[in-house]
């Protein structure tokens, strides 16, 4: 294997700000981080093209006639490489560049960590007074919190309507699921909700369940708030996948 030169680092770095770059454009960066973090990657990514063609520039020119300045080698001193391992490192924007991983479903989400207690600023927005419309569209970490930290006062005799993706689990239920992230998806926790009352639509698809809550559910502790399905229809991804 060919060692890594001055300028196969130029390339490499390149390629580093163009993938940075092209993922904020295209929106793929949602799959990984919050959406706070767009403009910070895009601006890393602009300055790593920049220093890239910059040191390339300077590289190609050379050093000055009858001095040693422009190089950081000593003369008859063999040119900076690399070690060949390095190679290696074009792998990971390669994958994002032509794959581009989708965003954590399912398979995370039945093994996740379950989404931690809301604090009591979040409890207060979460459980504001339902609007009268019928079904109420909540988020599926809304519905949650109503049904485990308010017992479920606000949810009696109210259709819902929740949006998210399906999971599974080995007792044979399904769930409509969300993944929520703090910074990045390293981070990710899992908010889901029992469907009863219709069978389960292929795992990791998107779906909108619409029905009502069945008593009681996620009240005691360690158990799951459940909806009892009236209608699941199928919809597609959103933009943003996490909650």
């Amino acid at each position: 294997m060919a060692p890594v030169t001055r300028a196969t680092q130029g390339v490499l770095l390149t390629l580093v700000g163009a993938v940075l770059i092209r993922i904020t454009i295209d929106d793929t960066y949602l799959r990984y981080v919050n959406t706070w973090m767009r403009w910070p990657i895009l601006v890393c990514g602009v300055v790593l093209v920049l220093l890239s063609v910059s040191d390339l520039v300077t590289s190609s020119r050379g050093p000055d006639e009858g001095t040693d300045e422009g190089t950081d080698e000593e003369p008859g001193e063999e040119p900076h490489r690399a070690p060949r391992t390095a190679w290696l490192l074009f792998l990971p924007p390669l994958v994002i560049f032509f794959v581009s991983p989708p965003a954590l479903g399912a398979f995370l989400a039945e093994r996740a960590t379950e989404a931690p207690a809301p604090s009591s600023e979040q409890l207060d927005s979460m459980l504001a007074p339902l609007p009268e419309e019928d079904p109420v569209e909540l988020s599926v970490t809304e519905f949650f919190v109503r049904a485990v930290y308010d017992q479920g006062v606000s949810l009696p005799e109210r259709r819902v309507s929740l949006v998210g993706f399906v999971s599974l689990d080995d007792d044979g239920h399904w769930y409509v699921t969300r993944l929520g992230i703090n910074c990045c998806a390293a981070d990710a926790t899992v908010t889901r909700v029992v469907v009863t009352g219709a069978d389960a639509p292929p795992r990791d698809q998107w779906v909108r369940v619409t029905g009502t809550w069945v008593d009681g559910s996620g009240t005691e502790k360690g158990t799951t708030p459940a909806v009892d399905a009236e209608d699941v229809e199928t919809v597609p991804a959103p933009r943003y996948e996490y909650e």
